[in-house]
């Protein structure tokens, strides 16, 4: 598959250094658009689309962005929870490493749009814009990681240089607060 220059997050990852036309050549990458209109269809094809490419780079990593357009798509809550199961279960069968962005609510009260892959996947990384008076601070939450121990704190970060963690900063308040 052939990276799309309409896809704007290629200048955001030369930016940080990334050679986005070498790694495609070398086979390291492989960026799939797939147009909200063309979901079900990659559902009802058991994800034939994104097997082929994670077949075709021999791929450990997969990004999803986003499984809430997936979960959109599909109508019913039924169904939506079988498509999202299908398509974990063959990440699983894989053995990728997978990443899926999912939407929620600012002070979320369900972490995914449908409430449903928080309960289905293996981790549940929560990344928070916290106002704080007139700025703003970056924090995350390990809020599920089956198997490992983590913190319970919100972490703050910045995206200079990648994801920088800042462990030991405090964040005071409530989420949203002031």
């Amino acid at each position: 598959h052939q990276v799309h220059a309409i896809i704007p997050y290629l200048g955001y990852m030369r930016r940080h250094g990334w050679d986005i036309s070498g790694l495609e050549a070398a086979g390291k990458l492989s960026i799939v658009r797939v147009d909200p209109q063309d979901v079900m269809h990659i559902i009802k094809d058991e994800y034939g689309t994104i097997v082929d490419s994670i077949t075709d780079t021999s791929a450990s990593r997969v990004v999803i962005d986003s499984l809430s357009s997936i979960q959109m798509m599909i109508e019913g809550e039924y169904q939506r929870r079988q498509g999202v199961l299908r398509l974990l279960k063959w990440l699983r069968k894989s053995n990728c490493t997978a990443l899926m962005i999912a939407e929620s609510e600012q002070d979320p009260a369900k972490y995914s749009r449908h409430g449903i892959a928080e309960f289905l996947v293996d981790g549940v990384i929560v990344l928070y814009n916290l106002r704080r008076g007139k700025t703003r601070i970056r924090a995350l939450e390990v809020l599920k990681m089956r198997g490992t121990k983590q913190t319970t704190n919100l972490v703050p970060y910045s995206l200079d240089n990648g994801i920088q963690l800042q462990p030991h900063q405090v964040i005071f308040g409530e989420i949203g607060g002031e």
